[in-house]
């Protein structure tokens, strides 16, 4: 990993750990204020999601001089709104409230502080559930040098750590291999295209065999491959997808009137603090004023111009499928039986159970 700094960062740590009753995101905003009054310059704060970033904003808002100005940066914002976070700032000082978007992808002139509070959010698969599901950690050493080297990018800086000197040493020292922690089954559908095995392929970190072969079980469901394991035209056709092969086939097989509810559950939710019913969804692209806040209209954007983009590629529907229908050719396995009882238990299709809030039942 490249440090990314010219010049040099001096580190600064907690004396001591974050109290068990000290929320997470006052720690940062308490080490935020602190970095202010010891330096001059725009501050850069690295969080792990933008939950935390409008707690921090808002717990930072009327304890910051005047000539600071708080700019939250992520992934979900619409480009404009990023370009202004990451412009320098016009007058006084810029504290900038950023995901992992920042470590690499984004240059902001003119920081000299980082203040990092020393989490991670990261997809990692769960072989239990078959699903892919967002986890906080600790940040690795890596990603640490990472982020304080965009204090140094211009001039010498500092980076203040929202951790200890001690438990510095405990960092892993890397993130997690992707082949390690993602799913499998889009990986295992090339390796069928190419037509060899993993043992025919030197691997820096080899895949494991058992979620290898539940991501093979997958694509056997959905048709991509042969009782052999071998590429079938189908599967050919879903490799051809820039999508995960459940959404593929989804498209596939439904055609054209599938592409929206592809999208939709490939990309990011574009409703926040709604129920998780995809209807809702499907409304909010209809007519998103309906929604008022609770509106990500940059994601709506960005799923409708992906959702032309498939569309033309995608076979004329065959026939009309109900939007329940066409989740259910992407997941098969998890059509849900309900339980007896008041609780939204279910029993899916696959053999396990699953839960859902009784706010979304």
């Amino acid at each position: 990993t490249s440090q990314g700094r010219a010049y040099d960062v001096t580190p600064h740590w907690l004396t001591k750990p974050i109290a068990k009753t000290t929320r997470f995101e006052q720690a940062v905003a308490d080490t935020t204020l602190h970095a202010l009054s010891e330096t001059t310059g725009s501050v850069l704060v690295f969080l792990p999601g933008e939950g935390e970033i409008r707690r921090v904003h808002s717990l930072l808002e009327g304890q910051v001089k005047g000539d600071c100005t708080l700019a939250p940066l992520f992934g979900a914002m619409d480009f404009a709104a990023q370009r202004e976070a990451i412009s320098p700032a016009k007058h006084g000082r810029k504290i900038v409230l950023a995901t992992a978007i920042a470590e690499t992808s984004l240059t902001i002139p003119d920081i000299k502080v980082v203040v990092d509070g020393g989490k991670s959010r990261r997809a990692r698969f769960d072989p239990a559930s078959g699903m892919s599901r967002l986890v906080t950690e600790r940040v690795t050493r890596a990603e640490a040098t990472q982020r304080a080297g965009r204090a140094g990018r211009v001039q010498a800086g500092d980076c203040y750590k929202v951790w200890t000197r001690g438990e510095d040493g405990a960092l892993a020292a890397y993130p997690p291999a992707e082949i390690d922690a993602g799913d499998l089954t889009g990986f295992a559908l090339e390796l069928a295209v190419w037509g060899s095995g993993p043992e025919a392929l030197q691997f820096v970190t080899p895949p494991h065999a058992g979620r290898l072969a539940e991501a093979q079980a997958v694509l056997k469901m959905l048709g991509a491959l042969d009782f052999e394991g071998r590429i079938t035209p189908h599967g050919r056709a879903l490799a051809s997808y820039p999508l995960h092969p459940r959404l593929a086939h989804m498209i596939e097989t439904a055609g054209k009137d599938a592409a929206q509810v592809a999208v939709l559950l490939a990309e990011r939710d574009p409703l926040r603090g709604v129920s998780v019913d995809l209807n809702l969804r499907i409304q909010a692209m209809r007519d998103p004023n309906r929604f008022g806040g609770a509106v990500n209209r940059g994601a709506l954007e960005r799923i409708k111009v992906e959702t032309k983009r498939l569309a033309k590629r995608a076979p004329a529907s065959k026939r009309a499928f109900s939007l329940g229908g066409h989740a259910a050719l992407a997941y098969p396995d998890r059509i849900g039986l309900r339980r007896a009882g008041d609780a939204p238990r279910f029993v899916l299709s696959g053999g396990k159970g699953a839960i859902m809030p009784p706010e979304d039942a």
